[in-house]
């Protein structure tokens, strides 16, 4: 048994969550069993393991976390322990560390055999991971900004913008924010609201979009892997780094609200088999599987 801890919470969202819940799905093809402990309901235990741990001497171990102090790290007793990270940090000389972002090996000046960098390492859903025809015009577009309060401003500027063009609109509503946004925007013929759905559910509805409105966040990977054509708006000032780079490789645009509907304008499907393309050369986690195999020692 692996044992996951990840954060999750109003002001972090659920960036951490989902990542497991697709590290989860992807141990279990190896028949590797997981439990997922995060102060959440999706959990497959809601527990404040900073608070009260649920761990017992011995224990491989998975850590997804901003939260957890250096104290924590130290004074595991796990016999194996894995860290998912965004950002370079000091972890006993032991420790597994795996960091998805792109470029993630500028970041660090002395890794070691045990870090494993970069998007090839990223967890996904393979639901995303299926064919995608891009049409000749766009008629359909996802909205997601993640699971935090803070994506509350971006989700009303993102649908007050929206009204104007012929679009249908496929809002992907985190529980906590949906009823603030059906009660200022409500749901017609334009606007359809999806609340609560499973990474697969969110897939399929990505796979029928024609263009996808994201920030800067894990689920713009996700679009990578769909191949579904991508603008996007950074959130916070930690998404730029990554922003900055995907844009500058073609996987995206990055727009702005001033912008935004100029650029629905310019995407044509030209500029969004472009983008495709561009896509397909990031090889979004197709180092992954066999590095779960290799650290958890299962036999290939």
């Amino acid at each position: 048994m692996i044992k996951i801890l990840c954060d999750a919470s109003l002001t972090s969202g659920l960036g951490h969550l989902r990542r497991c819940q697709k590290l989860q799905n992807l141990l279990a093809s190896l028949d590797l069993k997981t439990y997922l402990f995060a102060p959440h309901p999706l959990a497959d235990e809601p527990l404040n393991w900073l608070k009260t741990s649920p761990l017992n001497v011995g224990d491989c171990v998975i850590i997804d976390s901003y939260l957890a102090p250096p104290s924590f790290y130290e004074h595991l007793n796990a016999s194996q322990v894995l860290v998912i990270e965004d950002a370079p940090h000091t972890y006993p000389k032991d420790f597994y560390v795996l960091n998805p972002s792109f470029l993630a090996h500028t970041l660090y000046t002395n890794p070691t055999p045990k870090h494993f960098l970069g998007i090839e390492f990223m967890p996904y859903e393979p639901a995303f991971n299926t064919p995608k025809n891009l049409k000749s015009s766009i008629s359909n577009l996802f909205l997601s900004f993640g699971g935090s309060q803070h994506a509350l401003p971006f989700y009303t500027q993102a649908l007050k913008i929206l009204e104007q063009p012929p679009l249908s609109v496929q809002v992907i509503a985190p529980p906590n924010l949906a009823p603030i946004l059906q009660a200022n925007h409500p749901p017609n013929s334009k606007r359809t609201y999806h609340v609560g759905l499973s990474l697969a559910e969110i897939a399929t509805c990505m796979h029928q979009s024609d263009v996808a409105l994201l920030g800067a966040g894990g689920m713009l990977y996700e679009a990578i892997l769909a191949h579904t054509p991508i603008l996007s708006i950074p959130l916070a000032s930690n998404q730029l780094p990554q922003w900055q780079a995907l844009s500058g490789q073609g996987v995206c645009w990055a727009s702005s609200w001033d912008h935004l509907l100029i650029d629905l304008q310019n995407l044509s499907l030209e500029a969004r088999m472009c983008m495709w393309h561009a896509q397909e050369r990031l090889k979004v986690g197709t180092k992954l599987l066999d590095t779960l195999k290799e650290i958890f020692h299962v036999s290939i």
